[in-house]
């Protein structure tokens, strides 16, 4: 009965929130690049939908300075919240890499205006 009530909380909240954050981030994409309005609004986004959805994490350590870039950030994705976590996190705008089986311009849309995508060799 308890993980109905905790589930059902999560629903609840998360659910309009993860909408608003979306909205949110589409709209402001017509109106300027998204690396303009990336922090804060990733970095608020993501812990509030972590927080709703009951889930702890910290960071260890810092990210680097960003003028002493480029960096590459490796992660190894397990859960859905995954990527809530790495937004949290990392205090600025980053690009993503992939693999080129996942990044098929054919069957996936990751190669949007909206995400940086950069193809590694097979």
């Amino acid at each position: 009965m308890i993980k109905k009530i905790l589930s059902l909380f999560v629903y609840i909240f998360f659910v309009p929130i993860f909408f608003l954050a979306m909205f949110l981030g589409i709209v402001l994409s017509y109106f300027t690049h998204p690396r303009n309005t990336y922090y804060p609004l990733i970095p608020l986004f993501s812990r509030l939908l972590m927080a709703v959805s009951l889930q702890k994490f910290s960071v260890k350590g810092s990210a680097p300075p960003k003028k002493e870039g480029p960096f590459i950030f490796m992660f190894n994705h397990e859960s859905m919240y995954d990527v809530f976590m790495l937004g949290a996190a990392i205090p600025y705008y980053i690009n993503s890499v992939g693999w080129e089986g996942v990044l098929d311009r054919k069957s996936t849309r990751l190669n949007s205006s909206h995400v940086r995508t950069s193809r590694m060799p097979s």
